[in-house]
């Protein structure tokens, strides 16, 4: 009788020693875990404040040609479903020229510019724009990269400033309908608006660099890409880098000209 308790006893101590290791010590974080849930945090938020830097570099004979830069300061509020409150600051060059630079607000379904061209009278206007427009146009300029596990092949997380800086490898074809969405209207600049089957992009591996706070905020994001632009008779090589810097997430306050009446219609 003593054997078989003293047996029981061994073999439950064996059972429990098994499942004890099995379960292991917990893993820690990986990169894209803490990307992911800092993503989640930002996807949270119902309004933000934020910096958007874009470059597009043409490379002729290891050489930089065509160059384009895009400086955009937005706020914007999801005031509802249906209503958004935005401030919309671009400045935007194409080969060293300005191509655009205005302050612009929309509130009530109405987009207010206030022009300031080099060489050209100033100018007010506004027209009447859809909200899913204007988020659509504010999406593409603060809107986080968004990638599978599946396309990271290298991914490294450091504790700083006590938060985490993260840095990816990763894939730029898998990838490659992301990369396009973030590059917006400016991929038109280098196809003459032509597009669809007469050129194709071809990505290669990404690099994407994050700081996230010690509140899980995400705080900057870098995406440095080069990729080659193909055409029937053309293999241009472009490279650039797109950078957000996220001034606050959550509690924006937008404040609106009192001139905004005065603004006249475009189609009036």
């Amino acid at each position: 009788m003593k054997k078989k308790i003293l047996a029981i006893l061994i073999l439950s101590l064996f059972i429990f020693v098994v499942a004890a290791c099995a379960g292991g010590p917990p893993q820690p974080d990986t990169a894209y875990d803490i990307y992911t849930r800092a993503g989640d945090a930002f996807h949270s938020y119902e309004s933000l404040a934020a910096d958007s830097f874009l470059t597009m570099t043409v490379l002729e004979d290891e050489e930089e040609g065509n160059r384009v830069e895009e400086t955009c300061f937005i706020k914007v509020i999801n005031v509802s479903e249906t209503e958004a409150e935005v401030q919309w600051d671009i400045y935007f060059l194409y080969c060293g020229s300005p191509y655009d630079d205005f302050k612009s607000f929309y509130k009530d379904g109405v987009h207010y510019f206030d022009e300031n061209y080099p060489e050209r009278d100033p100018r007010k206007y506004s027209m009447k724009r859809s909200v899913e427009d204007i988020l659509g146009q504010i999406a593409i300029r603060t809107e986080i990269l968004s990638f599978p596990d599946t396309a990271v092949k290298r991914q490294e997380a450091t504790q700083k400033d006590g938060g985490y800086e993260l840095i990816f490898i990763l894939d730029g074809e898998a990838l490659h309908g992301e990369v396009l969405y973030q590059l917006g209207y400016h991929t038109y600049l280098f196809t003459g608006g032509v597009g669809g089957d007469d050129y194709y992009w071809i990505f290669d591996d990404l690099e994407y660099i994050v700081f996230i706070d010690g509140q899980g905020d995400l705080k900057t994001t870098r995406l440095n890409y080069s990729v080659e632009l193909v055409s029937w008779r053309i293999a241009m090589p472009i490279c650039g880098s797109i950078i957000r810097d996220y001034l606050q997430l959550g509690d924006v306050t937008i404040d609106f000209p009192d001139d905004l009446d005065a603004y006249p219609s475009l189609y009036d």
